[in-house]
């Protein structure tokens, strides 16, 4: 019964790391991104528009 108490505690250890990568990289405002095209389209604009301002 141990092996399997001790597996869970492992999986939920590994969870958890897996939880504070994935925050690191910034994968939630990303995903927020592509849920609304609008805010992609916008920002692409605006940088088309500073690097078109800067040549």
């Amino acid at each position: 019964m141990s092996d399997g108490s001790s597996s869970k505690k492992r999986l939920l250890v590994n969870l958890e790391e897996l939880i504070l990568r994935l925050e690191k990289m910034g994968i939630a405002e990303y995903i927020s991104l592509m849920e609304d095209p609008k805010k992609i389209i916008y920002r692409n604009f605006l940088a088309g528009v500073s690097r078109g301002i800067g040549t």
